[in-house]
C-alpha cells in the first residue's frame, strides 16, 4: 500500500490506483474527474483529510471497483458525483456526508455502507440510493437533519440500522436478507411516504409520514416488532404493517385505512392499554391470534387459526367483520 500527504491536495486527472492507497490532506483533498482501481484488482482507497471532495465517479470503470472506500472522522466528505462502487469490502464514511447531486452507492462485497457522522443534501433535496447487496447498511448520525434529502431508497442490503433520525421526502427500503431496526425518528414530507421491507423488522422509533402518503412495514418471512411508545402516523394515508409471523403493534394513527397482518402469527399488543390503533378503518388478520385496543369506525378482525380475537373498541366501531375460526371473538 501507498501513503502519501500534503497539506493541499488537487487531483486533476482521473485517477487510477494500482495498489492500496492512503491521501492525507491536512486541509483539502479534492478528485476533480474520476477514481478507480486497476482493472480487477480491487485496490482500495482512504481519504484523511478535513475536507474531502469526489468530482467525478468512483469505481465505475470496467472491473475498477474499489476494494473498499474510507473517509476519516474529521470534517467533511462532499459527493458531486452520480455513482460510487466498491466490491469486496465496505464502503465507510466516518465524516459528515454532504449530496450535492442525486447520488448512487453500491457494494457488491458482503459488508455493505456505513455512515458514522451526519447525511445532508446541499441547499436543494438530493435522492440518495444504496445497495450493498449481501452488506449491512448502517446510519450512525442523522440524515437530512441540516438540510433533507429528497428520496433515500435501499435497494438491497441485509441488515439496516438507523440510529440517527431521517428527514427526507421518501425513505424506501425495497428488499433485504436480514433485519430492519429502527432505532431513531424518520419523518417523509411527500408523497412516497416510508416503506420499509426484509425479513424481519424491528421498531424503536416514531414513523411519520404527511398528509396522504402512506406507511408500509413489512417483515416478509418474519416478525415485525414494535417497541412500546413507537409509532406510524399519517394524516389520511393508508398505514400497512404486515408479518409472515408476528406482527406486535403498538401505535398506529390515520384517518385513513390501517392493514394489520401477521400471516402465520398472531397480532399482539406492546403498549399496554394505550390504542394500539385510531383510523378510519381498520382490517386485521392473522393465524393465531388478535389482540389490539383501537378507536376505529369500521373494523374487520378475522383469525384463521387457533387463537382468540380480542378487540377493545373505545370508539363504537361498525362492526363489518369479525371472527376465530377457531377462538373465541371479543369486541
Amino acid at each position: 500500500s501507498q501513503t502519501d500527504a500534503e497539506t493541499l491536495r488537487f487531483l486533476n486527472d482521473a485517477v487510477v490506483l494500482e495498489q492500496t492507497t492512503t491521501l492525507t490532506g491536512d486541509t483539502l483533498v479534492t478528485f476533480a474527474i474520476t477514481v478507480d482501481s486497476a482493472a480487477n484488482e480491487q485496490n482500495s482507497l482512504t481519504v484523511n483529510s478535513p475536507t474531502t471532495v469526489f468530482n467525478g465517479n468512483v469505481g465505475t470503470a470496467a472491473n475498477g471497483a474499489l476494494g473498499s472506500l474510507t473517509t476519516d472522522a474529521a470534517g467533511t466528505t462532499t459527493l458531486n458525483a452520480a455513482q460510487f462502487t466498491t466490491a469486496g469490502n465496505t464502503m465507510t464514511f466516518n465524516d459528515a456526508v454532504v449530496l450535492t447531486q442525486d447520488v448512487t452507492l453500491t457494494d457488491t462485497g458482503t459488508t455493505g455502507v456505513t455512515f458514522n457522522s451526519t447525511v445532508d443534501s446541499d441547499a436543494t433535496a438530493r435522492d440518495l440510493t444504496i445497495a450493498a447487496g449481501t452488506g449491512d447498511v448502517t446510519f450512525a448520525g442523522a440524515v437530512g437533519g441540516t438540510s433533507a434529502l429528497d428520496e433515500l431508497t435501499i435497494s438491497s442490503a441485509q441488515d439496516v440500522t438507523i440510529n440517527g433520525a431521517v428527514n427526507a421526502a421518501g425513505v424506501t427500503q425495497t428488499t433485504g436478507t436480514g433485519t430492519t431496526t429502527v432505532n431513531a425518528a424518520v419523518t417523509t414530507t411527500g408523497a412516497t411516504g416510508i416503506a420499509l421491507t426484509n425479513p424481519a423488522i424491528v421498531q424503536n422509533a416514531n414513523l411519520t409520514a404527511a398528509g396522504a402518503s402512506p406507511i408500509s412495514v413489512t417483515a416478509a418471512t418474519g416478525d415485525l416488532t414494535m417497541a412500546a411508545g413507537s409509532s406510524a402516523a399519517t394524516d389520511t394515508g393508508t398505514i400497512t404493517y404486515t408479518a409472515q409471523g408476528n406482527a406486535a403493534i403498538a401505535a398506529l394513527t390515520t384517518g385513513g385505512t390501517a392493514n394489520v397482518t401477521a400471516t402465520t402469527g398472531a397480532i399482539t399488543d406492546t403498549n399496554g392499554a394505550a390504542v394500539n390503533v385510531s383510523a378510519a378503518n381498520l382490517v386485521s388478520g392473522a393465524a393465531t391470534g388478535i389482540d389490539l385496543d383501537t378507536t376505529v369506525t369500521n373494523l374487520t378482525a378475522t383469525n384463521t387459526g387457533v387463537g382468540n380475537v380480542i378487540v377493545n373498541e373505545t370508539d363504537g366501531a361498525n362492526v363489518l367483520n369479525v371472527g376465530a375460526a377457531n377462538g373465541n371473538a371479543t369486541v
